[in-house]
């Protein structure tokens, strides 16, 4: 898994190379990880009256550097800084990537790329001896927790040994579906033990007939007539800027007839319920998040 190669504080891992304390880099300082995040947006005046109506405030990219010292032998000084200046290179068109920085005790990620490199070739470079920066940018500010979490479900079964859920789907009525007595399975819970909204994301098995997820008051919920078929996956990510459904790979977005995005919110236990229009036991539901902090 990535981000396994931290071990103590001040270490980070960029494409599957560790920096840092136990390396031939040591690192002086983190900054911007900690650090809010530029504030975007502002309070419209109030006409004819003293003040202004309160406006949105959303963060920007977060900035991330790292400064660095090497602590090498001489012989192997221009390894070193070969193998640094190879991992920071950017693509062609280069996309976010994870990088792993464990401060604190805590192992976090942010999703990002390389925007700025620096290594001194002064009079100390020659003799082995460089001190420099690799800045990353981030366009989702959060900082995420390092492991991706996970929990599943499958559909609701009736002590008797199986749910009718009638010949024309669910009805949930004023306040979502109640299975009443008798009835387990059906839903799951998600921690997000971070202190600020967390975007989901959901795999689905199928067999399943109009495949419905209710989480956070909100409903996703597929064309009732629709079928995923046995051995089809279906994955939807709910993150802004994405917001992808697919099948196997394939868009299927048209068929996702109510889309109440929403996120999980910091430091609670999320209650996520999988319904369907008919049951079967091979369906199955598969949330995934990270811990979010800012």
């Amino acid at each position: 898994m990535a981000g396994e190669l931290l071990t103590t504080d001040g270490q980070v891992e960029w494409r599957g190379t560790l920096l840092g304390p136990g390396t031939p880099f040591g690192t002086v300082k983190i900054t911007g990880l900690w650090d809010l995040p530029g504030q975007r947006g502002g309070n419209p005046p109030l006409p004819g009256f003293h003040g202004s109506y309160l406006g949105q405030r959303l963060s920007t990219d977060r900035q991330v550097t790292w400064d660095f010292k090497t602590k090498t032998a001489r012989a192997d000084f221009a390894g070193a800084i070969a193998t640094l200046r190879a991992i920071t290179a950017p693509d062609e068109n280069p996309g976010n990537e994870p990088l792993y920085v464990q401060l604190d005790g805590l192992a976090m990620m942010v999703n990002a790329r390389v925007t700025g490199r620096a290594i001194p070739t002064d009079v100390h470079y020659s003799l082995g001896y460089s001190a420099g920066s690799i800045a990353w940018e981030a366009n989702d500010p959060r900082v995420y927790g390092r492991v991706e979490k996970s929990t599943s479900t499958r559909l609701a079964v009736a002590a008797g040994g199986g749910l009718d859920f009638g010949g024309g789907g669910l009805d949930f009525g004023g306040g979502g579906l109640a299975f009443g007595a008798g009835v387990t399975g059906g839903q799951c819970f998600a921690l997000n033990a971070g202190h600020v909204p967390t975007w989901p994301r959901f795999e689905v098995d199928g067999p399943t007939l109009g495949p419905q997820i209710l989480y956070g008051g909100r409903a996703l919920q597929f064309d009732p007539a629709w079928s995923l078929l046995a051995g089809q996956t279906l994955r939807i990510d709910t993150a802004p800027g994405r917001r992808t459904v697919e099948v196997n790979g394939v868009n299927v977005r048209q068929r996702l007839f109510t889309a109440q995005w929403t996120a999980l919110q910091g430091n609670e236990n999320t209650r996520i319920q999988f319904l369907a229009g008919a049951y079967n036991a091979a369906a199955e539901l598969r949330p995934y998040w990270r811990d979010a902090y800012q």
